[in-house]
C-alpha cells in the first residue's frame, strides 16, 4: 500500500530535482532554500492529518506519509516553476544556441565522462530510494 502511494511522488520529485539543479546552476539558491523550508512545515502538517486524521477525517494510515510526500513535492515543484517563469533568472551567457560545431566528437569526448558520472549518481540515488520503498512495502504490507 505504501509503495503504491509513494510511487506518485517519483515524477514530481524527478522534475523538482532537475529544476533545483537548473536554479542552482543559475546561482539562485535563496528561492530553493525558502521553498524547501516552507515545505518542511507543510509536510509535517500533511503527514499528521493524512496519517492520523483531523476532526471528522480519519486519515489514511500507513499511506498518509506517502501521499503527504507526493503533495509536498508537487507543491515545491509548482512554487519553483512559478518562480522560474516569473523571474526568469539570468546568468552570464553560457550557451550560444545550437551550432554544427556542438556535434563534433571532440566536444562530446569532454562532456560524456562528466555526464556519465552525474547520471550514475542520480540513478543510484533514485534506485536506492525505490529499493527502500519496495522493502517498506514488503515488510509493512
Amino acid at each position: 500500500e505504501y509503495s503504491r502511494a509513494a510511487s506518485l511522488s517519483v515524477f514530481p520529485m524527478a522534475l523538482l530535482s532537475a529544476l533545483k539543479q537548473y536554479l542552482t546552476s543559475k546561482e539562485c539558491v535563496l528561492p530553493i532554500t525558502i521553498v524547501v523550508f516552507a515545505a518542511l512545515f507543510v509536510n509535517v502538517g500533511l503527514n499528521s492529518v493524512f496519517t492520523f486524521g483531523f476532526r471528522d477525517f480519519h486519515g489514511f494510515g500507513v499511506q498518509g506519509p506517502a501521499l503527504a510526500g507526493s503533495i509536498t513535492a508537487s507543491l515545491q515543484l509548482i512554487a519553483l516553476t512559478a518562480y522560474t517563469v516569473i523571474t526568469k533568472p539570468e546568468s552570464p551567457a553560457t550557451w550560444d544556441g545550437w551550432q554544427l560545431s556542438s556535434f563534433r566528437m571532440r566536444m562530446w569526448g569532454a562532456l560524456v565522462p562528466c555526464a556519465l558520472g552525474s547520471a550514475v549518481s542520480i540513478a543510484s540515488e533514485e534506485w536506492i530510494y525505490n529499493l527502500i520503498m519496495a522493502l517498506l512495502g514488503v515488510f509493512v504490507g
